[in-house]
């Protein structure tokens, strides 16, 4: 099964939503280059990302290079929190310290009251335009 998602804008960052299974590299690529693309069309880089209905199962090599695609691909003013499902958590952690060693936020939470405060913490510090349209 593929990724389905969807984005929505609000007031002070984008709103994603995922559900499905993801097991190759370019399953999550995809899925992240259309949420960076979007990104980029606002003009805003705190993203709130709902993934409790997908599952990963990447190899750590793939973990590897996704989060090297990543980097390469956002900006390090960015910043993104992420709700998992607890099946995925040993993954999570490595993918977690992975984005740290690079100097991306990216964080993950079972919460996502606390995932919503880490985001917009500090928040003016990161790209993200409060004129932005609502979708």
């Amino acid at each position: 099964m593929a990724v389905e998602y969807s984005l929505s804008v609000q007031e002070q960052y984008i709103n994603v939503i995922a559900a499905g299974h993801i097991t190759k590299l370019d399953e999550i690529t995809n899925y992240a280059a259309e949420v960076i693309k979007h990104c980029h069309r606002v003009d805003c880089f705190l993203v709130l990302v709902d993934e409790r209905q997908l599952v990963h199962s990447l190899r750590i090599i793939d973990a590897l290079r996704y989060i090297g695609f990543l980097v390469k691909n956002t900006p390090s003013r960015g910043r993104a929190a992420v709700l998992y499902h607890e099946h995925d958590a040993e993954q999570i952690r490595f993918v977690q310290n992975l984005a740290l060693n690079r100097n991306r936020a990216l964080r993950f939470f079972k919460d996502e009251e606390k995932a919503k405060k880490w985001l917009l913490e500090k928040s003016e510090d990161f790209l993200c335009h409060s004129n932005m349209p609502k979708s």
